[in-house]
């Protein structure tokens, strides 16, 4: 049995390091996996797209031709992307001011980040978080009507 048992843990390890063999990743994939590493770590320092594209040793047309290809999303909205999903996220679980989440995002200026998130959202800082107050208030008298029910 532990022969048996040996000749199968290696017959798998070979099929599996094959299999890790024929998954190939294109020069085009490395690149936008190198590209989302490097925004996750310098979205917050308010760097435009030719800072990445020179970081990563190519023109910020290589670089928005790749991200399009395999995200359906120029460069410059990857970025953007991050950075709306992370203000949100701040909005969401703080009440620190809307200056102070700004800077913390490379915004030289409240106003600058005001009208960027007004034009990706739809909506001002401050109105997201009264939406965001709503609907925590909504919740709370939904939790009282039930615990008044029972």
């Amino acid at each position: 049995i532990y022969s048996y048992t040996g000749l199968v843990t290696v017959n798998v390890t070979r099929l599996l390091a094959e299999k890790e063999d024929s998954i190939k990743t294109t020069a085009a994939q490395r690149l936008m996996r190198k590209f989302s590493y490097q925004v996750e770590d310098e979205f917050y320092t308010g760097k435009g797209l030719e800072h990445y594209a020179r970081t990563l040793g190519v023109t910020s047309t290589h670089l928005t031709r790749v991200c399009q290809q395999l995200n359906g999303q120029s460069a410059s909205q990857f970025i953007q992307d991050r950075i709306i999903s992370e203000a949100r996220r701040l909005l969401l679980i703080s009440n620190r001011k809307v200056q102070d989440i700004a800077e913390d995002l490379g915004f030289r200026s409240a106003a600058y980040f005001t009208r960027f998130f007004s034009t990706r959202l739809g909506m001002s800082p401050k109105e997201f978080r009264q939406s965001r107050d709503r609907f925590r208030q909504n919740m709370e008298n939904q939790t009282q009507a039930v615990d008044i029910a029972v």
